[in-house]
């Protein structure tokens, strides 16, 4: 049985699936399914785009066509599924709440899932970025610590016969403790602060480039490079510089200080 779609009788057609028909806009095709009686059906459709996605394997495959001519070819009115897009990802949580409302107000009988809880490939993906960022932020933290730290113990440790000056004309351990420890938290305040300005300069200078990476493996388009400015983050590479800069200038002043005077000032 051949039927006309009238006004919506066209289809879109993956980019692979385009080149394997040899298919352009203009074009008219045939399109047959089963109906859901089954019976054979089909429909001529004109072509007028072509389109890409993420995956060269779906771009093989995929098609699109009007709701309508898919209930035509199917001779049913049902829809099984209704995928809604969203131009931010953030507020699915907010849209996923006001259409479960209004299926609740207006009585339908749909159950709905949010994006994330089919779309397996992208935890396995994030798993793998996770996985491969958290052991390289272990690394870099290992290496900039102890980096930091020894140079902060060694500035600390070729000034031990200033701090044995210090203890001979009568200023307390507690007290060169104490001016130590301020000076470790001032160094740490100026070093954060530096590091994530330098890091939001260069974040903010990447993504002015609109720089792309090659498609990985299975996928047939560059995707943007993109760098993150979390504040979160920032706020935890402050905090951590700090820390570092304070405990590194205490722990060789405390050992100074229980020094002799006599071995302090004569410190080579």
């Amino acid at each position: 049985l051949l039927v006309r779609a009238q006004d919506n009788e066209i289809i879109a057609l993956g980019e692979g699936l385009a080149k394997s028909f040899n298919a352009k806009a203009g074009d008219y095709l045939t399109l047959m399914a089963t109906t859901a009686d089954g019976a054979l059906n089909a429909i001529d459709l004109k072509v007028v785009t072509t389109f890409t996605s993420t995956s060269s394997e779906y771009d093989k495959r995929a098609i699109l066509v009007p709701l309508p001519v898919a209930q035509m070819l199917l001779n049913s009115t049902k829809v099984e599924n209704i995928l809604v897009t969203l131009e931010n990802t953030e507020r699915t949580d907010e849209v996923f709440d006001e259409i479960t409302k209004l299926a609740e107000d207006r009585g339908f009988p749909i159950t709905q899932k949010k994006w994330h809880e089919r779309a397996q490939y992208y935890h396995q993906v994030k798993q793998f970025y996770n996985q491969m960022t958290g052991f390289m932020s272990v690394v870099l933290f290992i290496i900039v610590f102890f980096s930091t730290a020894n140079t902060i113990m060694m500035a600390i440790v070729e000034r031990t016969t200033e701090i044995g000056t210090l203890l001979s004309i009568g200023t307390s351990r507690w007290q060169s403790l104490k001016t130590f420890f301020f000076e470790g938290i001032f160094i740490g305040i100026i070093g954060g602060a530096l590091a994530v300005a330098v890091a939001l300069l260069l974040s903010s200078g990447i993504n002015a480039l609109d720089l792309t990476l090659p498609p990985p493996p299975g996928l047939s388009t560059d995707y943007p490079l993109r760098m993150r400015n979390d504040m979160g983050i920032y706020s935890s590479i402050f905090i951590l510089t700090v820390f570092i800069a304070t405990v590194s200038s205490l722990i060789p002043t405390m050992k100074i200080t229980k020094m002799k005077i006599v071995d302090a000032l004569g410190h080579v």
